[in-house]
């Protein structure tokens, strides 16, 4: 599920952050260490085991092709929910508008949020591209 913040660099796509006046560049892909990448090291302390390789690269805004946004957006039955996570056959999707979370019969977490995991067949998505001026 591609949502969240990405840049541009060098022809390709890669999830992104700010970091003051630069743009830090994640990967899990190994040949992108020809790219300038460096592999995470994580603590001593953490069992690495179960963690993905990841790969960093922090360089400065202007060698930025393009940066933007990504908000994946669900709808089921005509209402707009937020899609949170996914497995392999549902989303988690959530809404803080009472009138939809009754509708659609969510779970109520709290006063103003429903969230629950509905079969990806229930749900239509839409993908939302802004973006972003440094």
């Amino acid at each position: 599920m591609k949502k969240g913040l990405y840049a541009k660099y060098k022809g390709e796509d890669y999830k992104a952050r700010l970091i003051e006046n630069k743009v830090r560049l994640i990967s899990y892909n190994a040949t992108d260490l020809d790219k300038g990448f460096k592999e995470k090291k994580y603590p001593d302390n953490y069992d690495i085991s179960n963690l993905p390789r990841v790969y960093i690269n922090e360089v400065e805004q202007n060698e930025i092709e393009d940066i933007y946004e990504i908000e994946l957006i669900g709808v089921i039955d005509g209402l707009e929910v937020q899609i949170l996570n996914e497995n392999v056959n549902e989303y988690l999707v959530a809404t803080s508008d009472v009138a939809i979370g009754v509708e659609l019969d969510l779970d109520r977490k709290d006063r103003d949020t429903f969230m629950d995991w509905v079969p990806k067949s229930r749900v239509k998505t839409i993908t939302h591209k802004k973006s972003i001026i440094l």
